[in-house]
């Protein structure tokens, strides 16, 4: 059985009893369809931090609600509306200096599954390549840290930066294959 699908048989299993537990991880975002494009916010800022941390899967059509021992898990279903939304995210982030990035390489087909008689949308986010660190979302680097996404502060960006120069310089000097010395 594939991970997400053991994630999508607990999330049923808690929504049918009404229960709440914590499947939310550093790599897991469960969230609702928003209803408009400004909603998207928070999905974008998860999506950018699992770019630019070890990746993630993003569930769509699940929603927290309550609080204390009311917290539950609500299913509120994968909206066919909102598929435009999942086409841009690949096209949302830039580099430092703003430059757009093109990530489609970072996001595997996503994926409709069948749940609790409607659907919901699972998106894969893969990790960033060290040479290709750190993204941005409006201007900012995020982080995933436990369950939560986070500022980058501005000295890990430019630690990671000054990491990629020094890899640019180091490929530079790598021996030339198959090349005879003169004598030989």
């Amino acid at each position: 059985m594939k991970v997400v699908d053991r994630i999508l048989t607990k999330l049923a299993e808690l929504i049918q009893n009404g229960r709440f537990e914590e499947l939310e991880t550093e790599g897991l975002e469960i969230k609702p369809v928003p209803a408009d494009g400004g909603e998207w916010k928070e999905r974008h800022k998860s999506v950018n931090a699992f770019l630019n941390t070890r990746g993630g899967i993003v569930i769509l059509g699940v929603k927290e609600e309550g609080a204390g021992p009311a917290r539950r898990y609500v299913f509120t279903g994968w909206r066919e509306h909102a598929e435009p939304n999942l086409k841009e995210i690949r096209k949302l982030f830039t580099d430092r200096k703003g430059a757009p990035q093109d990530l489609s390489d970072c996001f595997p087909p996503m994926e409709p599954h069948d749940f609790l008689g409607g659907r919901v949308a699972v998106i894969y986010v893969d990790e960033l390549a060290s040479d290709r660190k750190f993204v941005f979302y409006k201007g900012t680097a995020y982080k995933r840290i436990l369950a939560g996404d986070h500022r980058i502060p501005d000295a890990e960006v430019d630690a990671q930066e000054e990491f990629k120069q020094e890899a640019v310089h180091a490929r530079e000097l790598q021996p030339v294959p198959n090349l005879q010395s003169a004598g030989g």
